[in-house]
């Protein structure tokens, strides 16, 4: 895993504000009542989510997981169709901020570390033991590192999301970021670092733009704190 704490990648983040008028807010044990959201996504209440798969029928599927707040929204093709509350990593087994993909996907998972605990529809997010899955959702940091999710929710989410799908973890100011498989966003240098810093521009550029560099594939957005640039890649070009 590369630590990268300069920059924040946005390609995921342009269309967050995209939402449904109205989502179906719902508790654990399944009970509903409708909830408006109006041009903002609201925090949901502990144990609680709200789902609407209708507002986008297809498209790429991105979860955005906000450790201060303890919630995790989800998109596709850039719109807003689910929001749950959450509990990551409490003191000492902190959940990682960063991006990541999902690296596989199980079911009926069962922990190895924790003496054979269920979490079910895991969403593997480390091979070390970080994973989105069902279990005791309070809206506070209590898990040992893994991110819980409700029951119903942690199912709906396992329906929709696919293997190689993007997670981007959202933690504290002073947290260190981390960029799970760097090379999938942009292209890395031989330690697996991100390489950032490929285009300096002259004092009299406001900007370059050079796409006969990148004619197809995926297009990312970074913002370079550093440098105080802003890096468009284009399959990793």
């Amino acid at each position: 895993m590369s630590k990268v704490s300069s920059f924040i990648v946005t390609c995921w983040l342009v269309s967050a504000c995209l939402l449904s008028p109205v989502l179906q807010a719902q508790s654990a044990s399944g009970d509903s009542e409708a909830q408006l959201i109006d041009g903002e996504v609201k925090r949901v209440k502990a144990g609680r989510f709200i789902w609407n798969p209708d507002a986008a029928p297809a498209g790429a599927v991105v979860a955005l997981v906000s450790i201060p707040k303890q919630q995790l929204y989800l998109y596709r093709h850039g719109v807003l169709i689910g929001a749950s509350s959450v509990s990551t990593g409490k003191r000492g087994y902190g959940t990682p901020a960063g991006i990541f993909t999902v690296l596989e996907k199980d079911r009926f998972h069962r922990s190895r570390t924790y003496d054979n605990a269920p979490m079910p529809y895991e969403n593997r997010l480390t091979w070390d033991g970080v994973a989105l899955h069902a279990a005791h959702v309070t809206g506070t940091p209590v898990s040992h590192g893994c991110i819980r999710l409700p029951a119903q929710f942690a199912r709906l989410l396992f329906s929709v999301s696919t293997k190689g799908m993007t997670v981007i973890v959202l933690g504290y100011e002073n947290q260190a970021f981390r960029l799970a498989h760097p090379v999938m966003v942009l292209p890395t240098d031989s330690k697996d670092n991100a390489v950032l810093n490929m285009l300096d521009l002259s004092p009299t550029e406001a900007f370059r733009w050079q796409a006969d560099n990148g004619q197809d594939g995926a297009v990312s957005l970074v913002m370079n704190k550093a440098s105080q640039l802003l890096l468009v890649y284009r399959n990793g070009i």
